[in-house]
Order: C-alpha cells, then structure tokens, then sequence
C-alpha cells in the first residue's frame, strides 16, 4: 500500500471531524492548494485541517484509520500478483 498520511486517509475513510469549521491561516493557504491539486474536496482540506489544529488526539480518526490500513493490507495481501 505505500506510506499513507492523513491526507490519503481522510478522503477514502469519509471522516468529518465534530465541531465547526476551521478556519485557515495564511500559513495553511499554500498547503490548501497542494491539498486541491492532489484531488481533495474543500470538506476534506477542512478535516485535515481540524485533525491538525486540533493539538489533541483524535482517537476517533486515529481508530477509523487504522481499520481501513488493515483491511487495505488484507485486501492487498489476498489479490493474486
């Protein structure tokens, strides 16, 4: 499967972190455009960017990723190569 950040994940796991919106800092904005040329939806961005600001765990993402790496490495590991 690769390295996987928090980037990759968040698209394909569908997260939406609890609370409101985040608003970007200017220092955020460049990494929104990365973020946007990589395919991410602006509702995305945002839960990355919630994830990151929150200066917390966030075991509820942390969990939910964790499940769909192992069932990607389980997938992966039973297709024929």
């Amino acid at each position: 499967m690769g390295s996987s950040y928090l980037e990759h994940i968040i698209p394909e796991i569908g997260y939406k972190p609890r609370g409101g919106r985040a608003q970007a800092g200017s220092q955020f904005k460049q990494q929104q455009d990365d973020l946007r040329s990589q395919g991410l939806s602006e509702e995305d961005i945002q839960a990355v960017y919630q994830v990151i600001r929150a200066n917390r765990i966030d075991y509820e993402v942390q969990q939910i990723s964790r499940r769909f790496i192992s069932r990607e490495l389980t997938i992966n590991s039973l297709s024929p190569r």
